[in-house]
């Protein structure tokens, strides 16, 4: 098949083309006709474990019927699973425009049946690590978030992003596990992590700020590139026995006036550099119930010690939704009570439109005129309104502490 014509009959322009062009030439040898994933049959399989609706499965029907048609979509959806899932080359594939050309309203859908030629993948991991392969059936769940989102952004119509597919990448790879409600990425203790300590006695919990964290008068992490706004560059200085550094309220922000000094006989380091401490991913979909959240954090815990033999310490999670100006304008929504259960931190210097993408399933410069038809989004506008930026915090929950959620506990 002529590379050329194969973009033409998919309607790619010539910068597509250029993206494609690696993932073309090192898949063309692992092509034999139809993928197995883009056939009803497989789709069927592993439908029921997506939590998807009937409606989703008729549009899948449509799409594998394109597809049996069509030599060029054919070869399309096995460079598309290639390019995710196989190959190593680097090259980024999440920015190609739907194929609608060729799908039309079920773009979304075509893009949808190649994250779900993860999941064989996702099986044979699994059980390459002695985890039982039922675990798949909760990570197969990525697809409902996902389409969610999507359709947030789509009309109401279904499909996956391509950002979804390539999420998925870390289920092969086998760092990345679905346990009740939330996700679990298996990683080092990363750098928008504060230092925790704990008093030895009390069992206090207490947060410094690390080296170097660039700091506004309020305590938060400064939009990008805005030098103008940086109050205070931190340091952590470890000397004789003590820790000096500033302090994190677990409410979120740090005090910039503040300097506090910790004795280490007294005082003991939950977290060193290189143990692990899994990070918190919150699929989209709904239903972030105190309940369900602390269910989940108590199933990791076990399924770490199980499965991987480590006794985690430490939870974490770096994202949009720990912006404690949500949890003040939202306070009973299932955010702020998410917020209110763990020890919330600056986070990361965000780009001031954190977390829009996740609302309105698109992220464009004009989004400040997008729809503000629910309580997230009125949120998030207002807080722009009145001179603000949204964004990018941080937490931590110490295993310990788990069974005491629902109790406001680091923040009392």
């Amino acid at each position: 098949m002529n590379f050329k014509l194969f973009c033409n009959a998919l309607g790619f322009n010539r910068k597509t083309a250029s993206l494609l062009n690696p993932f073309w030439i090192q898949s063309m040898p692992h092509f034999s006709g139809i993928p197995e994933f883009m056939k009803l049959e497989f789709c069927q399989k592993y439908f029921p474990f997506t939590g998807l609706t009937p409606d989703v499965l008729k549009r899948i029907k449509i799409v594998a019927e394109i597809v049996a048609s069509s030599p060029e979509a054919q070869r399309y959806a096995q460079l598309l699973h290639y390019g995710f899932y196989v190959s190593s080359y680097q090259g980024k594939l999440t920015g190609l425009p739907l194929p609608e050309k060729v799908f039309g309203d079920n773009s979304g859908v075509f893009q949808l049946m190649v994250g779900l030629s993860c999941l064989p993948l996702v099986e044979r991991k699994l059980e390459s690590m002695n985890i039982p392969v039922t675990y798949m059936q909760q990570i197969a769940l990525w697809a409902k978030g996902a389409n969610s989102i999507y359709m947030l952004g789509h009309h109401d119509l279904p499909g996956m992003n391509l950002g979804h597919v390539d999420w998925a990448k870390l289920f092969v790879r086998g760092k990345l596990f679905r346990l009740g409600r939330l996700e679990y990425e298996i990683q080092s203790t990363p750098e928008w992590i504060p230092a925790i300590y704990r008093d030895k006695g009390t069992r206090r919990v207490v947060a410094l700020c690390r080296d170097d964290w660039e700091l506004n008068a309020e305590g938060f992490r400064p939009l990008i590139k805005d030098t103008v706004g940086i109050r205070l560059t931190t340091r952590l200085e470890i000397c004789d026995d003590t820790v000096t550094g500033t302090p994190i309220s677990p409410y979120g922000n740090a005090l910039t006036d503040e300097v506090l000094r910790l004795d280490l006989r007294e005082w003991e380091a939950l977290l060193t550099p290189w143990e692990w401490v899994p990070g918190i991913h919150i699929p989209g979909g709904g239903g972030m119930s105190i309940e369900s959240v602390q269910s989940s954090l108590m199933d990791a815990k076990q399924f770490f010690k199980e499965y991987f033999k480590r006794d985690v310490k430490t939870f974490v999670c770096c994202s949009w939704i720990m912006n404690p100006e949500l949890a003040r304008m939202l306070p009973e929504s299932n955010i702020a009570k998410f917020m209110r259960e763990v020890y919330l931190c600056p986070g990361i210097p965000p780009c001031g439109n954190d977390g829009v993408f996740f609302i309105y399933g698109r992220d464009g410069k004009d989004w400040r005129s997008y729809p503000r038809d629910n309580s997230i989004r009125r949120a998030i506008q207002e807080i722009c309104d009145k001179g603000g930026y949204l964004k990018t915090g941080s937490m931590f929950i110490i295993s310990s502490d788990i069974e005491k959620f629902g109790s406001a506990h680091y923040q009392r």
